[in-house]
C-alpha cells in the first residue's frame, strides 16, 4: 500500500523528473517491495507490474501492460535476479529443450512465471545501482 507522502513523491518523479537517482532506486525498492521481504512471488510480482503499468485508467489488462510485466520479468530473470523453485519444476519443464537457469519456460501454470520462483530484491536492488538494469525501465 503506498502512503501518501510515496504517492507525491513518485508522482513527482514520474511527471517532472525531480528526484535524484539513487533516491528514485530507493523509492522503487520501496514501492516493489514495501514490506522488505526481501523476495518476491514471481506470479504476484507480474500481476503488480501489469497493474502499475495499464494505471488506472483501463479496467482490464491491456497487450501493452501484459508485455511491459512479462518483459520486465524476462529482463530481471537475465541478469539473474529470479531464483527458480526447484522443487516444482513437472516433468515437462525438465524436459523443455528450452529449459535454462537464465530462461523461462513456456508452460508453467502461470504464463509468466512458476508458483513459487521469487524475484530477489537484494539482487535487482544491486543490478540497479550499478546500472546493468536502468531504473528508467520501471519509469
Amino acid at each position: 500500500m503506498l502512503y501518501q507522502e510515496q504517492f507525491i513523491l513518485l508522482k513527482c518523479f514520474m511527471d517532472y523528473g525531480t528526484i535524484p537517482g539513487d533516491q528514485v532506486i530507493d523509492y522503487w525498492i520501496k514501492i516493489l517491495d514495501p514490506s522488505t521481504l526481501r523476495r518476491i512471488d514471481r506470479v504476484e510480482m507480474h500481476d503488480f507490474l501489469e497493474l502499475l503499468a495499464r494505471g488506472n485508467t483501463n479496467e482490464e489488462q491491456t497487450l501493452i501492460s501484459k508485455q511491459y510485466a512479462k518483459n520486465l520479468l524476462i529482463l530481471l530473470d537475465l541478469e539473474g535476479c529470479i531464483w527458480h523453485n526447484e522443487f516444482m519444476t513437472t516433468t515437462k519443464e525438465k524436459t523443455s529443450p528450452r529449459n535454462s537457469p537464465r530462461l523461462p519456460v513456456i508452460g508453467y501454470e502461470h504464463p509468466y512465471g512458476k508458483p513459487g520462483d521469487m524475484v530477489m530484491m537484494d539482487r535487482l536492488e544491486e543490478c540497479l545501482r550499478s546500472g546493468v538494469i536502468g531504473v528508467d525501465v520501471l519509469n
